[in-house]
């Protein structure tokens, strides 16, 4: 491996950055498996003789280090796609949320000083439904989007009482731990439910040129997560004797799938349209 790819390594353990991660190259570290099974005392001493050395502008605390080791252990450093997976459903379901509250009180019932409580998480469905039913009017929409975009920016801080809130309320319904056992590894094997498509495939359709979206490279390469129901919530259930969870809302989708179902398709009627998908897929991987 390349001083770059130890690096790339590294830096997946909570804490370190680049810089010390290239420390810990120089200090004899060069992974997350030797960080785990490492002497913090040791590694201390390497780094206080490379300063000493003026091969190192600063040194790295000890207590930093054994921080490190103690995030080694953990093993998080296998699931750092799963968890940026997870942080990213957070904050875009936040927003929707967020706009939802808004639209429900300053809107409908012409309340802007609101009382930020755990009811307030709580949306009647036939906001959803107006909320849906006022774009048949964008110059309505516009008007109601400019209204709550000026509460947002004047109440910063009601907003991070909102976020909160929502942060427990969305780790009830979907646990880090059980995401991470659900979308797996960095490097297991994902494919999409519909068109089954697997992420090696879509790296080979990217190195042949077979793929041609300009998207490809802020989305794409990863398996996504669907909601089976849209208007659904991003939940999981447990797993069965056979390690499948099983009544749950979402799944693995490939960008293609998860970009083109929207919240248009049911579930049932997606898996017909993945099937053709599916075939031109296989047409591709052929040529």
């Amino acid at each position: 491996m390349t001083e770059k790819e130890y690096i790339k390594s590294l830096i997946r353990i909570e804490g370190i950055g680049k810089v010390s991660a290239k420390h810990l190259i120089q200090a004899g570290i060069k992974g997350p498996e030797e960080l785990e099974n490492a002497d913090a005392e040791k590694i201390n001493k390497e780094i206080i003789k490379l300063s000493k050395n003026g091969k190192i502008k600063y040194k790295d605390s000890k207590k930093a280090i054994e921080t490190w080791i103690e995030e080694a252990k953990k093993k998080n450093y296998l699931y750092t796609y799963a968890k940026e997976k997870y942080y990213n459903l957070f904050e875009r379901t936040f927003e929707d949320k967020l706009r939802f509250i808004l639209y429900e009180n300053l809107i409908i019932k012409k309340v802007e000083n609101l009382l930020i409580d755990e009811n307030i998480l709580v949306i009647n469905n036939n906001t959803i439904k107006k909320f849906k039913d006022d774009y048949k009017d964008m110059a309505d929409v516009r008007e109601r989007n400019e209204k709550i975009d000026q509460w947002i920016n004047k109440n910063k801080s009601k907003v991070g009482e909102l976020k909160n809130l929502y942060k427990e309320e969305f780790k009830k319904n979907l646990k880090l731990e059980q995401f991470k056992e659900f979308y797996g590894q960095d490097n297991d094997k994902r494919q999409c439910e519909y068109c089954k498509i697997t992420e090696s495939q879509i790296s080979e359709l990217i190195q042949n040129e077979r793929i041609v979206t300009k998207r490809i490279y802020s989305r794409g390469r990863k398996m996504e997560v669907d909601r089976k129901e849209p208007n659904g919530l991003y939940t999981l259930s447990e797993r069965n004797k056979n390690g499948k969870f099983l009544n749950s809302n979402i799944v693995l989708s490939c960008y293609w799938c998860n970009n083109a179902k929207t919240d248009e398709f049911s579930y049932e009627e997606f898996k017909k349209v993945g099937k053709v998908f599916e075939q031109i897929w296989k047409e591709r991987l052929e040529k």
